[in-house]
């Protein structure tokens, strides 16, 4: 980690939809010390205007500074309405696994048929899908033709250029990964809690300065799905997986298979320490006070013996 500084000065707080709140000048101050950070926070809890105020501090000494945020379809509307506001003097680009596009006063238009060259904007952010990191979306592979053969058979192979290598196709979201970015943001960062996907593999592949997360899925049922999430945040400590399952899941083999249960309740105490340590963490209440309580109802549940040893 970096060495630990005085809490930032801010920017001052916009008019409008986008105002820091409280509790987000205080995560703000914690998160910005770390060189990477993590978002455990439930229920939205801002975190996506919270990341941009982050990387616009961490990033204000650099000319035309690069953001690359990854996310799901359905979260990008947030940071195109969003990002108008809190960092209104910042290009917006989405990518998809066919091209970029422009997004102008909070419409998307087309733009080229690659990622341009961020160094000729204003700061630039691109936000891409995770589907985005798909081998099939941004592996190279080498070009083909179909070819009769002496038997009559018809064969794919490779296409031999005059130089003696051979043709490649290169898709268009390799250049993800060819950049260098000043930081990147995984939204919805659950996604990548399978170490061995293609895209969690990819996406860990990407050079940045500094890194964040962001998740309001909870990994207590499951402590080692936070092992990934950590791995990309800080790859030379948290070096395997193994290790971190051992240390602090309970398991059980009762069904043949062997099934994490929980957590060890001899390493609980320092599991929450840990992801403390990285990130923050903020409960519905603490940043929507105004929401009233759920009206609970209880429903008496006869379990049988396999049942209640699962829900123990």
């Amino acid at each position: 980690m970096t060495e630990m500084v005085r809490k930032p000065v801010l920017g001052k707080r916009r008019t409008g939809k986008f105002v820091q709140q409280p509790f987000q000048t205080e995560d703000l101050g914690f998160l910005a010390e770390l060189e990477s950070s993590a978002n455990w926070s439930e229920m939205g809890a801002m975190k996506t205007t919270t990341a941009e105020w982050l990387w616009a501090q961490k990033l204000k000494h650099i000319p035309n500074p690069r953001v690359l945020v990854v996310t799901t379809k359905s979260g990008k509307g947030t940071y195109f309405e969003s990002l108008s506001e809190v960092l209104p003097d910042w290009d917006v680009f989405t990518v998809d696994t066919r091209g970029a596009k422009l997004v102008l006063n909070g419409r998307i238009v087309p733009f080229v048929a690659e990622l341009p060259n961020p160094l000729h904007f204003r700061p630039v952010v691109v936000v891409a899908h995770y589907h985005c990191f798909t081998n099939r979306a941004c592996t190279p592979r080498v070009r083909q033709q179909m070819v009769t053969m002496e038997d009559g058979t018809e064969q794919k192979v490779p296409i031999l250029q005059d130089d003696g290598t051979f043709a490649m196709d290169i898709p268009f979201c390799s250049s993800l990964l060819g950049k260098e970015w000043d930081m990147v943001v995984l939204d919805e960062a659950h996604r990548i809690k399978n170490h061995d996907a293609q895209w969690t593999r990819n996406i860990k592949k990407i050079k940045s300065r500094f890194r964040h997360v962001m998740t309001g899925t909870g990994f207590v049922n499951n402590p080692s799905e936070i092992w990934s999430l950590l791995n990309f945040l800080y790859p030379k400590t948290y070096t395997s997986y193994w290790k971190f399952y051992e240390r602090y899941c309970e398991w059980d083999d009762f069904s043949g298979y062997k099934k994490v249960t929980g957590i060890k309740r001899e390493t609980e105490q320092e599991f929450k320490e840990l992801v403390r340590r990285v990130g923050v963490r903020r409960n519905m209440l603490e940043c929507f006070p105004n929401i009233p309580e759920p009206i609970e109802t209880v429903v008496p549940v006869n379990l049988n013996a396999v049942q209640q040893k699962m829900y123990d």
